[in-house]
């Protein structure tokens, strides 16, 4: 064993297999911690005999107490809150996760992550950090220190108590109708996963249908249930409409999919059919040739602008009209 003046947190981390971000939750009593994960910690303490040196012997900030900026101002510290519904691995969220990320560490500010449960989420619990981003549900009650908070992601309507960065939803679906008809294509289809009546995808869907609409195309619909296999859904749309030439699927994991069920019908993309995505996820869209082109939602800046406004909240104690910011998304052409 390790004399226990010399072990780090590094060594607890190796020790229970975990990271020593989650070390340092759980040595700081922070919430959110899965019980499973922080018994593992403990029991890395008890046997490799950690003790925490004293307060005025620890390295870096200690409770109650802002690291300085070189210019000697106080350094912010803002948490991610996401609620467990969101697949933070997904490449969508890692993008909007970096940008806050990189953002934070160009503004000189600490940043972490903290998962919720289930059920409406407190706000209150977080009362030692200096601005709050919201990610994944906007059911939660608000600070009673009115502590800044930014909503991201969702539906343009969502947030209404809080700031706000999103992307124009809607206009996603009108940027892949207007691509695909600059491209004199006259039988067209979206793919997209059964939605519900609140489904972003709805929205996605429904807005390209529309747009195509205006331009008198109809749209032939391939909805298919969420997590199942979709080759039998995209046999059944080519079979009642053969001389589609072009496909709007709603998002690239659905893409990829997508691809596999066309090219089992030996069909050539883009010159039989071309497919234009949705978002911009480069490892999903990296996994398939050719690379289509696809609507990028800007879910980095959407992570960066959530942290300028956080800090700008910040700078004017939280007061005055909530920001509300709306990315345009873009269509972005891969030359493969």
């Amino acid at each position: 064993m390790k004399d226990s003046k010399k072990i780090s947190i590094k060594d607890l981390a190796a020790e229970a297999g975990v990271s020593t971000a989650l070390v340092s939750l759980v040595l700081n009593n922070r919430p959110n911690v899965a019980d499973e994960t922080r018994s593992k910690i403990k029991e890395a303490v008890r046997r490799l005999g950690y003790s925490r040196p004293a307060l005025d012997k620890r390295r870096g900030p200690r409770p109650g107490m802002r690291m300085p900026r070189k210019n000697g101002n106080k350094c912010h510290e803002i948490l991610l809150v996401a609620s467990e519904n969101i697949n933070l691995s997904q490449p969508l969220y890692m993008d909007l996760i970096e940008g806050a990320q990189k953002e934070a560490q160009h503004q000189k500010c600490r940043y972490s992550i903290s998962r919720t449960g289930k059920g409406i989420i407190d706000l209150n619990k977080y009362f030692d950090f200096d601005g709050l981003i919201i990610f994944g549900s906007d059911d939660f009650i608000l600070p009673k220190n009115n502590i800044p908070c930014v909503g991201v992601m969702g539906d343009i309507t969502g947030f209404v108590n809080i700031n706000h960065v999103t992307y124009n939803n809607p206009l996603t679906g009108k940027v892949a109708a207007d691509y695909i008809y600059s491209r004199k294509h006259k039988k067209v289809a979206v793919f997209c996963e059964e939605y519900t009546l609140d489904s972003l995808f709805k929205t996605r869907a429904e807005a390209f249908i529309n747009a195509m609409k205006s331009y008198e195309l109809p749209v032939a619909k391939c909805l298919f249930p969420l997590g199942k296999d979709v080759s039998g859904y995209v046999d059944e749309l080519l079979k009642n409409d053969p001389d589609i030439t072009a496909i709007f699927s709603c998002a690239d994991i659905d893409t990829v999919k997508l691809y596999m069920a066309l090219y089992k019908h030996g069909i050539n993309i883009p010159e039989d059919i071309e497919v234009v995505s949705c978002n911009n996820e480069i490892p999903l869209l990296a996994s398939i040739h050719p690379t289509p082109p696809v609507v990028d939602i800007h879910a980095r800046e959407i992570g960066r602008s959530a942290v300028k406004i956080l800090l700008n909240r910040i700078a004017v104690k939280n007061t005055g009209p909530l920001e509300k910011l709306l990315i345009t998304p873009e269509l972005v052409i891969n030359n493969n």
